[in-house]
């Protein structure tokens, strides 16, 4: 019988290698929390380097340059890396990430220069360019009956990072003048005032990296053509220990093949896969780039004018939220009305949150400031922002489903990594830019920049309905 991972009940989900699972998904964890950090105070940063010379209205396009290089690098190694880990192994290749992103986050902090910020953060694209690597292994370690609950995961665990990294970067910031007490008479902390939140997201990166170099074990048999190693699921699930034990043979079994060319990887249910995450992925970053810029930016340019601190406590509390939805939600919700439904039901969130933004803008520019209303309605735009995140876990399972079979998965993974990260690349320039510019020329009262933005997120909901309802492939 075969198993349709859309329709609940039909087959009890396949029990999970939690072992293994966790040390991936902290390595998942590395790159946002590295990435987020920065959010709070990259345009008080920008500021205070005087790259803008004074002109607030311009903030948004060096912001934005500094947050695309992180994609822009990861979009030049992503594919690369996904080949090496068909050809290498996966475990090697992840390995790389934290250690890179520690070093660079370190980096980026110690900066004292425009152009060291865009190198480091250049490094650190390229060190989160394994990310797909993370993905094939998931999928490798799943089937079609539990695939849903693992791959909603990876959102919360993008939720932690967004609970965790801009709280650290608002609260952390400025050390010496948020805590004189503590750290007023730390030179270091005076003369690189974001020094601390950067060693505080490079010592979590750091600390993934330890346990994954401790705990991680090969899925390939290109590397290891043994015997299928123990993965953890017998410490945890000892009642589950046959059907993960087979479950491993197969995905090591699979993997001894002998990857496919690269142009046959491009059937059309996979290009059908790449134009919806495309656009999914290019709207909701573009809300995300413009978050933190409109909430910094001051009242009378169309901003909220809050201060990184405060950035930050809000990001901070609405990942809670977002890992709430993740863990216990998101993948209940994927089985009973499946990926397709939820799909449409984020895209439609990014339309209603894209058109909220102005909403917001106008209500605290009539009230002269930010207030209880104010707050409540820039926690309900995150509250929203961060449901579009089970539909990130749908298009995963998207590309899962349109590999040509398990030895593509992971060059599957790195096309469809390399697509969201070559789009990430210009989503935050494009959307900060946007801001700028019609906030610099008062175009459409200052507002044209989310009617724009408001285009891919209608175009994407049309996409979304070609997709099939149920998944095709069980690999």
């Amino acid at each position: 019988m075969t198993v349709d991972p859309a329709i609940p009940g039909q087959q009890k989900p396949t029990p999970l290698p939690w072992n293994q699972l966790i040390i991936v998904l902290l390595i998942q964890f590395a790159e946002p929390v590295t990435g987020c950090v920065i959010y709070p105070f990259v345009n008080q940063f920008v500021r205070e380097l005087d790259v803008t010379q004074g002109d607030e209205k311009a903030v948004g396009y060096y912001a934005g340059l500094i947050e695309s290089m992180f994609f822009f690098s990861e979009f030049l190694t992503v594919l690369a890396w996904g080949r090496a880990s068909d050809k290498c192994g996966r475990r090697v290749i992840l390995l790389f990430g934290p250690l890179g992103l520690a070093i660079a986050t370190l980096g980026f902090g110690l900066a004292n220069k425009f152009w060291l910020l865009i190198v480091f953060r250049f490094a650190q694209g390229v060190f989160n360019g394994n990310i797909g690597v993370s993905k094939t292994v998931m999928a490798e370690i799943t089937d079609t009956t539990n695939r849903g609950q693992v791959f909603s995961l990876m959102p919360a665990m993008w939720g932690l990072a967004v609970a965790i990294a801009p709280t650290m970067g608002g609260l952390l910031s400025h050390p010496a003048e948020q805590y004189p007490g503590i750290f007023g008479s730390i030179k270091l902390f005076q003369m690189r005032p974001y020094f601390l939140p950067c060693a505080a997201a490079a010592m979590v990166a750091f600390s993934c990296y330890i346990y994954a170099f401790i705990g991680l074990k090969e899925t390939s048999l290109l590397i290891n053509n043994r015997a299928p190693q123990d993965y953890g699921a017998a410490h945890t699930l000892a009642t589950a220990a046959d059907v993960e034990e087979q479950a491993f043979a197969e995905a090591a079994e699979a993997n001894s093949l002998t990857p496919p060319p690269f142009l046959s990887f491009f059937n059309p249910m996979l290009r059908l896969v790449l134009v919806n995450y495309g656009l999914l992925v290019f709207a909701d970053m573009a809300c995300f780039a413009l978050l933190p810029l409109m909430y910094s930016t001051p009242i009378r340019y169309g901003g909220l004018g809050l201060s990184p601190h405060n950035i930050g406590m809000i990001m901070g509390l609405e990942g809670l939220y977002n890992i709430f939805i993740q863990v216990f939600v998101a993948g209940r919700l994927i089985r009973r009305f499946g990926p397709r439904t939820m799909q449409i039901v984020g895209s439609l969130t990014l339309v209603y949150i894209m058109a909220f933004y102005p909403v917001l803008s106008y209500v605290a520019h009539q009230k002269g400031g930010v207030d209880a209303i104010v707050y409540a309605l820039s926690e309900w735009l995150l509250f929203c922002g961060y449901s579009t995140c089970i539909s990130i876990a749908t298009c995963h399972m998207y590309v899962v489903d349109s590999a040509s079979g398990p030895a593509a998965l992971g060059t599957t993974n790195g096309i469809a990594q390399m697509l969201a990260t070559g789009v990430r690349t210009f989503a935050p320039w494009i959307a900060s830019s946007l801001f700028s510019i019609s906030l610099e020329h008062r175009l459409a009262g200052g507002y044209l920049v989310y009617l724009v933005l408001l285009v891919p997120c209608l175009v994407q909901v049309k996409y979304n309905l070609l997709l099939p309802a149920r998944l095709q492939n069980h690999h």
